[in-house]
Order: structure tokens, then sequence, then C-alpha cells
């Protein structure tokens, strides 16, 4: 859908953004798929627990990162702990065009 997209923009467009920036893009977001991936196991065996649990648990931590990241990290203030949150949006947010930083006038 992006590569369509991108292949109908017209070319005053794709130069404004740069020539690697679908390049980027596309990078960027398959690392944002990837680099956080775990097995679907862990997810299932969750979801089975608090299926079949007697008193299931209000949350379940799913996988290693969640447990020693999260755990910690739910200890903080909730306006802290949101803020925290979005920190990686923020990190990894989407290119910027190649001429935005250009006077275009």
């Amino acid at each position: 859908m992006l590569s369509a997209t991108w292949a109908n923009a017209s070319d005053e467009l794709r130069d404004e953004y740069g020539g690697d920036y679908m390049e980027r893009l596309t990078k960027g977001a398959h690392y944002l798929m990837t680099a956080n991936a775990w097995d679907p196991v862990y997810v299932t065996q969750a979801l089975q627990h608090a299926v079949s649990a007697t008193r299931p648990r209000s949350q379940y931590l799913v996988g290693v990162d969640a447990k020693f990241i999260l755990i910690p990290v739910k200890q903080l203030p909730s306006w802290l702990f949101e803020r925290l949150a979005m920190l990686p949006f923020l990190l990894f947010s989407l290119p910027k065009p190649a001429m935005s930083g250009k006077n275009l006038a």
C-alpha cells in the first residue's frame, strides 16, 4: 500500500521528500514490527490461564521483556508511566522530508 501511494505521488512531492524517503520509511516500519516481536506461545498461555483460572488476574505481563521492564515501571506514578510509554513513538518517528529544514521561499 505504501509503495502504491508513493508511486502515485507527484514528482514534485517525491523530490520534496527525497529519493530515499520510501526506503527509510520501509526500513523503519520493518524494524518496529520485528524488533518488538516475541513468541506467540506466551500470549496463548496467558490467554489460556485467563480463560481457565477460577481467579484470573486483571492484567497479564506477556514475555520476558514485559516482566523485566514493565514490573519496575508500573511502580511509577501514572503520569510518568504514560510519558515513558510514549517515548518509543517519539524516538522512532516517521522520517522527515528532505527539504523540511531548507528555506522553501
